[in-house]
């Protein structure tokens, strides 16, 4: 499990395995989703860990309290915990997994970052959700973006450069050109949303990212390696009393 320094609150990422022996079983499974995030609340120290049905948008969600919600879950992808011992829970397969903490309300959030979600802006919209929730200034949150498809495989269409630039996200701060035979333009969603969080407030030093392809590390689940329907690597933040309890 992969987890930021000072972060500020209980957090980390998954691998596809449960542990380095060889044989280990898989974690993150399609077909054992349900039993994983049973073992992972209380691994993670949450009271619950509220998933989304995440659908590649910009809605943010308040985690509420309680068991861990079943189906149908909540439509979102980004959420925020103000309570402490409510968990937010992020599931990717190459998308950019966000958490945030703010260490002196203690409140934790997370977002789901794929193409057509940060085109929609959902980074930035969970920030205006947590310091809406908290009163934090923007300058004050934490930030990491954990294990993502990295701009090394992330080959895209020109349409999704397109879609960008009309939407005036400056694709050509984060679009990268002559990477891969095909010669077609390569997405780095990692600096894309860097610059949305930068944007948003964060300062620079406050946003972390763990540098790790999905796709390129046979430790993490990857939609584009896999050519289609895979597991998930999960992400999750545990709000706790913050600086103040």
């Amino acid at each position: 499990m992969l987890q930021a320094a000072g972060f500020g609150v209980t957090h980390g990422f998954t691998a596809r395995f449960r542990g380095p022996r060889p044989g280990a079983r898989p974690l993150g499974r399609r077909e054992e989703l349900t039993r994983d995030l049973e073992r992972l609340a209380p691994a993670s120290g949450a009271g619950a860990l509220h998933p989304m049905r995440q659908v590649h948008g910009k809605r943010v969600l308040l985690a509420g309290g309680g068991e861990t919600p079943r189906d149908p879950l909540p439509e979102g992808d980004g959420m925020v915990a103000r309570r402490p011992g409510a968990g937010v829970l992020i599931r990717s397969a190459d998308c950019v997994p966000i958490l945030f903490s703010d260490p002196h309300s203690g409140a934790a959030a997370g977002a789901h970052a794929g193409w057509r979600g940060t085109l929609a802006g959902v980074a930035a919209g969970t920030v205006r959700v947590l310091v809406r929730e908290t009163g934090a200034p923007p300058g004050r949150l934490n930030a990491v973006l954990g294990p993502a498809i990295g701009p090394c495989c992330f080959e895209v269409g020109p349409e999704v450069v397109e879609a960008f630039a009309a939407a005036g996200r400056g694709p050509e701060r984060f679009v990268v050109e002559g990477l891969g035979e095909r010669g077609r333009p390569h997405l780095d969603l990692l600096r894309a949303n860097r610059l949305q969080l930068a944007a948003a407030g964060l300062r620079a030093a406050r946003i972390r990212t763990s540098g790790l392809c999905t796709r390129c590390h046979p430790a993490f689940h990857s939609y584009r390696r896999a050519g289609g329907p895979t597991g998930s690597n999960f992400a999750f933040a545990v709000a706790g009393s913050g600086e103040r309890g």
